[in-house]
């Protein structure tokens, strides 16, 4: 009986060994650990913002103001032609935009959709159509979206800015 006693005290201190080694092991530091420490030391880690573009023109043709039968935009951008998105009622172009420069580091992008182009990617009986563009770095990062309207009026059409 004596031996028995002796052994569940054994089992029991090694089991209260075990505890304590386990609540006492660190966890590893991860790859993204600071290895050096000068550049850990009062420094801070801030992400670059994209540019937004700029619409920079914007005119639609008309029917007498009763279907937009073409839209005409215009845009400038510090970034090149793989970056630039535009879309039609938040659906994306079709089109790829012509380009023009860079001058003093600044692209030039125009576009222009027909009737039929249009009819394709809207309906052509909306009242407006909305015109924005952005600039994109891999499939999720992008700037904020400039944004203008071209909408019917009276005997035509306008675009402003929104």
């Amino acid at each position: 009986m004596r031996q028995r006693r002796s052994v569940r005290m054994g089992v029991a201190a090694i089991g209260v060994l075990a505890l304590i080694t386990v609540g006492s092991v660190r966890s590893a530091p991860t790859e993204a650990a600071w290895t050096e420490p000068e550049y850990a030391k009062n420094n801070s880690i801030t992400a670059a913002t994209l540019p937004a573009p700029n619409i920079t023109f914007c005119q639609a043709g008309s029917v007498l103001g009763l279907l937009i039968t073409s839209i005409s935009f215009r845009w400038t951008s510090t970034e090149p032609l793989a970056a630039q998105r535009h879309f039609l009622n938040d659906i994306p172009g079709t089109l790829t935009p012509t380009v023009s420069g860079p001058v003093n580091g600044v692209y030039t992008y125009s576009v222009t959709y027909s009737q039929a182009l249009l009819e394709t990617v809207l309906s052509l009986l909306a009242s407006q159509v909305r015109i924005s563009v952005a600039t994109v770095a891999g499939t999720n990062w992008s700037s904020s979206r400039t944004n203008w309207v071209a909408r019917k009026i009276l005997l035509g059409t306008e675009c402003v800015s929104s």
